[in-house]
């Protein structure tokens, strides 16, 4: 990429989202609007990064310049992005038994752990991503309290409860760390 080549285009925009994430964790490098041309200020914002990790300052994006933002960008995005909320849901009169193993499993474990860190009345599962014994005896005491059926199989009826319970019991918990955060 050079600079005074038509570059209105979006890996330009890309290049400068890029620069403008990493900018954000790291103050030796200028916030530019990403605006999918590259003049002077995007010129800058290379030439900054360039300096920074020790390459050539050459405002221009080369082999070497481009895997340096690369490498920067993924732990800046990080730090940055909002993480994306994971959308699992059981496929329609798909069910997980008893003794029965699936990666469900491990994050129904981790769901039932935090809210039976809530709700002392929900045992603690395994956490052998295997619905062993003590997984099924804390999904019979959740399906209870969220009147569903105690089957104590996970179902998509049920997944759907403890996946809302515990995004609003992170949520809650979230917002007490904020209040008792020493700072605020």
């Amino acid at each position: 990429m050079r600079p005074g080549d038509s570059f209105v285009a979006q890996p330009v925009r890309s290049l400068q989202t890029m620069l403008r994430i990493i900018a954000i964790n790291n103050s030796r490098v200028s916030k530019a609007v990403p605006d999918g041309i590259y003049g002077p200020d995007t010129m800058h914002e290379v030439s900054a990064l360039q300096r920074m990790s020790g390459l050539p300052q050459t405002g221009i994006v080369n082999e070497a310049t481009w895997n340096e933002i690369v490498r920067q960008y993924g732990p800046a995005s990080t730090n940055v992005l909002q993480a994306q909320p994971v959308e699992i849901l059981l496929e329609p009169g798909e069910k997980i038994g008893h003794n029965q193993a699936s990666p469900y499993v491990f994050l129904l474990q981790s769901m039932l752990t935090v809210l039976s860190m809530g709700n002392a009345i929900i045992p603690l599962p395994g956490h052998s991503g295997i619905m062993d014994d003590s997984t099924v005896a804390a999904l019979r005491i959740f399906q209870s309290l969220s009147d569903l059926e105690e089957t104590g199989v996970l179902d998509r009826e049920s997944w759907k409860e403890v996946s809302l319970q515990f995004t609003l019991a992170t949520l809650l918990q979230s917002a007490k760390m904020k209040q008792n955060s020493p700072g605020d």
